[in-house]
């Protein structure tokens, strides 16, 4: 039950990061390609290989998770600290619409940032706050899930 409700509060976080996803894909898919700069076009790629990994990194948790019922602490980059710093190196020739967008990713950012926290951080079948959490990782350590 508690592993449900985990759940269903990610599910809603990855709902989020959709409907901000959104018109940055419209503005890849149905925009032309001279419409972007060469600047945003590099910050864009990393960010979405970044995010992609990220995304993918959670997954494999939870999976993991549901067939070992081991989980193991950990921290990702953060891909806001990513996104700032590819700003930082690619901010000439980035129209205000792309200032726009790059502020969404930024939210995007953030928003997987908190995501990733969370599911790397707590144990999927942690009943409570207060409990020991079975087969959690912590150094070289790992606790069974009997």
């Amino acid at each position: 039950m508690a592993a449900r409700d985990r759940i269903r509060r990610w599910q809603a976080s990855l709902r989020t990061f959709y409907l901000l996803e959104l018109p940055l894909l419209q503005f890849r898919v149905f925009g032309a390609a001279t419409d972007r700069s060469e600047s945003f076009q590099k910050i864009e790629a990393e960010f979405r290989h970044a995010s992609g990994k990220a995304l993918l990194h959670m997954a494999e948790d939870i999976e993991m998770q549901l067939k070992t019922r081991r989980h193991e602490v950990h921290t990702e980059p953060s891909l806001r600290q990513l996104l700032e710093r590819l700003q930082g190196e690619h901010s000439a020739g980035i129209s205000e619409r792309e200032r726009a967008l790059l502020e969404i990713s930024s939210r995007i950012a953030s928003l997987l940032d908190n995501l990733s926290e969370e599911i790397g951080g707590e144990h999927l079948y942690r009943t409570s706050d207060t409990d020991t959490p079975e087969g959690l990782t912590v150094g070289s350590h790992t606790a069974d899930c009997t």
